[in-house]
């Protein structure tokens, strides 16, 4: 199912629009996630196997599976308030399908790259090489998965990609900083 949202996105979105498929995108979330586990793991393995074995790398693998497919399906969500605020005509199948078909450029650069990445010498810059159009490519699915799936215009897919890229950043930022403030004290003991 990958492989022909990576040869054909416009026609996978089309096609995805037409029949309206929940199973099919549910199984190409699993396929992206799965991806993103075994990409984490290999990034990892070095390191976390040599100090936690086989245990932890798949632990950490089932972390990064979960983790990646709850947060699609969570931003599958954002999209279809977003671009339905923003005038667009469509479901959360709709949003779900447009951030699953993007993922799996995304997934795919990212596996690639970490199975690269240990290359002696010029590891790390074939590893930018691949992640480069990968990520492009991702967000210009992402933009026309929203085009295509909500059938809204230029702008207002820009938008949306827009708003929802940024209401990300900004939710990881104010997590982070609510983490960092959680753990200061503000105790007179701690400050003399």
């Amino acid at each position: 199912m990958c492989i022909d949202i990576l040869r054909s996105p416009v026609s996978a979105f089309a096609d995805a629009k037409k029949k309206q498929n929940i199973n099919k995108t549910l199984a190409v979330l699993g396929e992206a996630s799965v991806l993103f586990a075994v990409s984490a793991s290999l990034m990892t393995v070095r390191t976390l196997f040599s100090s936690t074995g086989f245990l932890g790398v798949a632990s950490m693998a089932t972390f990064v599976f979960l983790l990646s497919f709850l947060s699609l399906m969570l931003i599958g969500w954002v999209v279809n308030i977003v671009a339905t605020m923003l005038g667009g005509k469509g479901s959360y199948f709709d949003g779900l399908t447009a951030v699953t078909y993007s993922s799996v450029f995304l997934s795919t650069g990212l596996f690639l790259a970490s199975a690269i990445i240990y290359v002696p010498i010029a590891g790390l810059l074939l590893s930018a090489i691949i992640l480069l159009p990968a990520f492009a490519a991702g967000f210009a699915s992402f933009y026309r998965g929203i085009k295509e799936m909500y059938k809204t215009d230029t702008i207002t897919a820009f938008v949306t990609v827009s708003v929802t890229t940024l209401t990300l950043v900004m939710v990881v930022q104010m997590v982070l900083i609510m983490r960092v403030l959680s753990t200061v004290s503000l105790s007179p003991v701690a400050l003399g």
